[in-house]
């Protein structure tokens, strides 16, 4: 019995084709919306194992981020609307572990205005007091125009961060 399925013919190449545009239709963004890069940065001195974040009725899994750790890579894709409104949102969902258990804890946290041109990524901040701040921004932590700053911006307490132009 042969097989239906020949590497090179025209239903294999368009099946490629079809898939790698799939993929990359994954991190593009489309109409209203703009596909952004989600980082996390965990200032506090627990383990994250895991958070979601939900912008509208999009959600992406963010991996897990040691204490003091974050930012050093991204994940495809946080969809956001290309234009901030007012009252704008996201749920953050925290999975931690303490050794014996998992626990989840969920935040409805605001969206501070954002430019919506140039941005490039959805970042969520765990701090020190147990608040989570998130910034639409082309900048990073770090970054003179980043818009976190001071003891807020310290991935660990009393270690400030340098600051780059």
């Amino acid at each position: 019995m042969k097989p239906s399925f020949k590497f090179g013919s025209i239903s294999s190449i368009t099946g490629v084709i079809g898939a790698a545009l799939l993929l990359f239709s994954a991190c593009s963004s489309a109409g209203e919306t703009k596909a952004l890069a989600l980082l996390g940065y965990n200032h506090t001195g627990s383990e994250i194992a895991s958070y979601e974040v939900t912008v509208g009725t999009k959600k992406r899994e963010g991996g897990y981020i040691g204490p003091g750790q974050g930012g050093g890579s991204s994940i495809c894709c946080v969809i956001v609307p290309k234009h901030w409104t007012q009252g704008m949102t996201a749920n953050v969902s925290i999975l931690r572990y303490d050794g014996k258990n998992f626990n989840t804890t969920n935040h409805r946290v605001d969206v501070p205005k954002y430019d919506g041109e140039r941005d490039t990524s959805f970042s969520v901040h765990f701090l020190h007091d147990g608040r989570i701040k998130v910034f639409v921004s082309q900048y990073h932590l770090g970054h003179r125009d980043y818009p976190l700053k001071g003891k807020d911006a310290e991935m660990r307490p009393g270690e400030s961060i340098e600051i780059i132009n």
